[in-house]
């Protein structure tokens, strides 16, 4: 109940309700430009503290029905329930100091305890996938040389080198092309040997697509398909379709007959960094990117006036560089998540099923009945979803 509350007033006070705003304000300059500390590091200095939890819960009542022994027994107020109204700036009241200090030894204890394990899950997970390796020709590979996968995470992409690969940051790598992507290099990697070998491949590949549309997108011709929809035409919609009659006469069917049917469903060619290795081709990106791009053209012609120099139509400059440096992994990062409770003593956000502990449940204990089950239900593509979503 008291979250809509907290979240009013943070709303209410950044960043339009400081006195001295972005940039002028440095703790703002500090945290937007992403140097060091977040949004809650500024609520709890600028706006309030707001519910303190322990383990999940709020402050617990002692026997005497009391939360401390300076609030009545059974007081229902927020304060007396750990609700912390101050912020650092000005200062908090004993009171709320004392719930703050009781979260903040929860999250030290959290950073003893959790150290260990985070240690010891981190040893089994590389225990058991050091034999894995990424071999030359990009399949992930095993000690005796069985492929796991054919490209490391499906695109061959290290995560922590591909956080620009998204809708959101596109802008941005377009209107700072010649920082990342220098254009003496470029000019060298564009005459390169097999720059002309790429560009036809990637014309067919358009050319097919502009016949046959979006392979990704769209539901694959067969040859079958196509004499079913030529025989239910020729039958009519009204009367019954009967399907083991019409595979009958498909393998009755005259070999001429069939093949005029193949000749309309030319397969699609492979995709381009499937055939030249993009580490070592420039112009050789995956499908999902070259389609991100794509989706991006109009945009930027609308938004930029000057366009950005360009390689291929439909493939930019900055988007290639960066995808060619990007092909390895770390598994140092779960080592870091023992802080996450420490630095955001007591706040709701950081949940026990969070970090460390649901790593270990879902890869040491196994459990078939895990304690906060969750889904991810992607939305349809509907133009202006957020403005549309209920509040």
């Amino acid at each position: 109940m008291l979250d809509s509350y907290t979240n009013d007033i943070n709303r209410t006070c950044l960043p339009a309700g400081l006195v001295c705003k972005f940039p002028a304000n440095n703790l703002q300059l500090m945290v937007q430009s992403g140097a060091k500390g977040s949004t809650v590091n500024t609520m709890q200095i600028s706006c309030l503290l707001g519910q303190i939890e322990l383990e999940g819960k709020r402050p617990p009542v002692m026997i005497s029905g009391k939360s401390l022994p300076s609030f009545p027994a059974f007081e229902f107020t927020p304060r007396a329930g750990g609700f912390i109204d101050g912020r650092f700036m000005t200062g908090i009241q004993p009171q709320e100091f004392f719930f703050h200090c009781m979260a903040g030894r929860e999250g030290l204890i959290d950073t003893a305890v959790k150290t260990s394990r985070s240690g010891y899950l981190q040893r089994c997970l590389i225990k058991h996938l050091e034999g894995l390796h990424v071999g030359y020709d990009m399949t992930v590979r095993n000690s005796d040389k069985s492929v796991v996968q054919f490209r490391y995470g499906e695109d061959g992409m290290d995560i922590s080198r591909a956080q620009f690969f998204n809708e959101k940051q596109l802008q941005f790598l377009s209107e700072n092309t010649k920082a990342l992507a220098q254009e003496d290099i470029l000019e060298k990697l564009k005459l390169g040997e097999d720059q002309e070998e790429i560009k036809k491949y990637c014309k067919e590949i358009d050319e097919w697509k502009e016949k046959n549309g979006n392979p990704l997108e769209k539901t694959r011709r067969k040859p079958f398909m196509l004499f079913s929809q030529y025989v239910k035409g020729k039958v009519g919609s009204t009367k019954k379709f009967d399907k083991p009659k019409i595979i009958k006469l498909w393998y009755e069917m005259d070999n001429e007959i069939r093949e005029s049917f193949e000749k309309q469903c030319v397969r699609c060619s492979d995709p381009v960094d499937s055939v030249y290795q993009p580490d070592s081709h420039f112009g050789s990106i995956n499908e999902r990117l070259e389609k991100m791009i794509e989706d991006f053209q109009p945009r930027r012609k609308k938004k930029v006036k000057k366009r950005v120099p360009q390689y291929h139509e439909t493939q930019d400059n900055a988007v290639h560089v960066r995808s060619r440096g990007a092909s390895s992994q770390s598994g140092e990062p779960s080592t870091q998540m023992t802080l996450n409770t420490f630095h955001f003593a007591g706040r709701g956000e950081m949940n026990v099923t969070l970090g460390i502990p649901r790593l270990r449940e879902i890869l040491m204990m196994a459990s078939k009945n895990i304690k906060t089950p969750s889904m991810e239900i992607p939305f349809l593509n509907v133009p202006n979803l957020e403005k549309k979503r209920t509040p």
